[in-house]
């Protein structure tokens, strides 16, 4: 429960009241870009000068709008903070139906005041073209590759494998105690002599006690797969996206998540 006195409550109820509208979100985009006087704002946003100036009238009473002696508006610190804070419960808004099903399973806080950074994206639905998708972004894969895994499909393995060995990409992946491998995944390594590449830093491998929300990032794009609500990864549904906002937002998340891991054991792997 938010505690505020009463002028605080009068502000926030008035927030999200007057962010409600499309009108004056669209006014506050318009003028994040550029200060402009009611008429060209208007031709802007092809409002009446009647609707132009009863948003903005309503924009700078709550103080998210100012104007200087020549009638020309422009954005205040409050108003340019609300405007940052709106991917986040667009986000929330696109990807409602998703979240009945869905859980943000162990994202920190901090990651989650972050979460409209991943506004932008493409949602891929069906396991099998969840699958190629995943496999697809290994091999667009040149610099790096990161991953976090619960369940580990023998094919997205193996195209892990062939981007170390035949492109000597470098790989980083945290794995759950609970994460799921293959059994054929033990041959596949031994095959490909592994230990080699660890040897030499090309492969890196740490463990989490457990794994609920998976990704994948490397330096072009990512994907992100949230777990159902109870918990278990859902590989019939992940998020994808080439824009800069959402690969930044899972690369941070990978490296908190490596921070707080600890020394790889293959022996306590699950496998199937």
């Amino acid at each position: 429960m938010l505690n505020m006195d009463r002028e605080n409550k009068d502000f926030f109820d008035s927030l999200f009241m007057e962010l409600s509208s499309e009108s004056r979100r669209s006014m506050l985009s318009s003028l994040d870009k550029k200060a402009q006087r009611l008429s060209a704002l208007g031709t802007t946003l092809n409002m009446t000068i009647q609707e132009t100036h009863r948003n903005a009238a309503r924009l700078e009473d709550i103080g998210l709008i100012r104007r200087d002696g020549k009638n020309t508006f422009s954005l205040t610190t409050c108003g340019k903070i609300a405007l940052n804070l709106l991917p986040s419960f667009q986000f929330l808004t696109d990807s409602n139906s998703h979240f009945k099903e869905h859980d943000i399973g162990n994202i920190p806080t901090k990651f989650v005041y972050r979460i409209g950074d991943l506004l932008s994206h493409e949602k891929i639905t069906g396991i099998g073209p969840v699958l190629e998708k995943w496999k697809n972004v290994i091999r667009d894969s040149k610099e790096y590759l990161k991953i976090i895994i619960q369940p580990y499909p023998l094919e997205v393995a193996k195209e892990a494998v062939h981007s170390v060995t035949n492109r000597q990409v470098k790989f980083s992946y945290i794995f759950g105690e609970n994460t799921i491998t293959p059994k054929e995944r033990s041959d596949l390594l031994q095959k490909n002599s592994w230990d080699k590449f660890i040897e030499k830093g090309i492969v890196e491998r740490r463990m989490l006690k457990s794994v609920d929300t998976s990704l994948i990032v490397t330096e072009n794009q990512a994907m992100i797969m949230f777990p159902n609500i109870n918990g278990e990864i859902d590989l019939n549904t992940a998020f994808l996206s080439k824009d800069a906002q959402f690969r930044e937002w899972c690369l941070d998340f990978f490296n908190y998540q490596w921070d707080h891991a600890y020394r790889f054991n293959e022996s306590i792997m699950k496998k199937v």
